[in-house]
């Protein structure tokens, strides 16, 4: 009788196995088991046929889910990976990224592109330097809503030539009731190289920023490429 306790109670020890393992049970281990159960099954008293299909639905769902999960992290990879490689195309281009940012080099300086709204009366870029100083204001004419490119000349209010280095921008707006109005901004930069952080893919420019691969507007070294192409004399 004993014996015959611990034949009848394989199926349940089967059941324990197959629950208390969980994803770590895989093909082979689930066969085995499989296998031990009807080995050791009572004769006069077999593992009826609706429990082997309920444990082989339970492992199949368990494969499946597994085999799932396998293929998102194959697909993840290769979009990283895709991504990475996608970056390594930049360097060496000056891309447009969202950023206040200015490089003065030689006398030239960073593009600045900015984007008003409806409603804007007034406003004015203003310049300053790396300690903060505003060294540069200029008051915007009057435009209609749109994207706009602007252009600093790297000198001061008074128009004397300013020293190589950093510099940021902040262009004040308001409405026609004096608020002030939100302006976004982007500055284009030289990518130096790249760097991936919790799988994602950064950009590095010249100026020290680190700059998303989602959040580049646009690659300026192409824009310029067809402004020259459509006017010869330039």
């Amino acid at each position: 009788m004993s014996t015959t306790n611990g034949i009848t109670g394989a199926s349940d020890d089967f059941s324990s196995a197959l629950q208390s393992k969980g994803a770590n049970l895989d093909k082979d281990a689930f066969l085995s088991l499989l296998v031990a159960q009807l080995q050791n099954q009572d004769p006069l008293n077999p593992a009826e046929d609706k429990e082997f299909i309920s444990q082989l639905a339970q492992f199949s769902s368990l494969e499946q889910l597994t085999n799932l999960n396998k293929g998102m992290d194959g697909m993840l990879e290769t979009t990283q990976q895709g991504q990475l490689y996608s970056a390594v195309n930049y360097i060496g281009k000056t891309v447009s990224a969202p950023g206040n940012t200015l490089t003065l080099k030689e006398g030239k300086s960073s593009s600045i592109y900015y984007a008003l709204g409806e409603g804007v009366a007034k406003g004015s870029i203003n310049i300053f330097d790396v300690d903060g100083n505003l060294v540069y204001t200029e008051v915007l004419k009057s435009k209609t809503a749109g994207n706009y490119d602007y252009s600093w000349e790297g000198k001061d209010t008074n128009g004397n030539t300013l020293p190589d280095g950093y510099y940021s921008v902040a262009i004040g707006l308001e409405d026609a009731d004096g608020k002030a109005v939100m302006a976004q901004t982007a500055i284009d930069g030289k990518v130096s190289g790249i760097e991936k952080f919790q799988g994602k893919s950064y950009l590095i420019l010249e100026d020290g920023r680190q700059v998303a691969l989602a959040d580049v507007n646009f690659i300026t070294d192409q824009i310029k490429k067809k402004d020259e192409a459509a006017d010869p004399t330039t």
